[in-house]
């Protein structure tokens, strides 16, 4: 995953680029992921979203998600009958309960 992609690595390094990059992709994503029928492109937006969840600091998601009803993403997520968005709306929540 991460540790395997020099992209990721470079994100979670710096603190400034990483915020950057969440304050502008990380509504987009879930905007994306809202209103796309295709899985693929569905799954994609998820992978990318947990990608910068994991990177990101506390301070850098306190920031990016002030503005942004993450809640109500992952609930909408969670009552998808495809179970792989279960398993990411499960972990994008373990992740926000233990970094925030």
């Amino acid at each position: 995953d991460i540790e395997d992609d020099p992209r990721g690595l470079t994100l979670c390094a710096e603190t400034e680029l990483c915020a950057s990059f969440m304050q502008s992709l990380f509504a987009v994503l879930f905007e994306e992921f809202s209103n796309m029928a295709a899985p693929s492109v569905k799954y994609k937006c998820l992978k990318a979203i947990m990608r910068m969840l994991n990177c990101a600091t506390a301070e850098v998601l306190t920031d990016v998600l002030r503005d942004i009803s993450v809640s109500s993403y992952i609930a909408t997520m969670l009552k998808s009958q495809d179970y792989r968005i279960v398993v990411t709306a499960i972990q994008m929540a373990n992740i926000l309960i233990l970094k925030l």
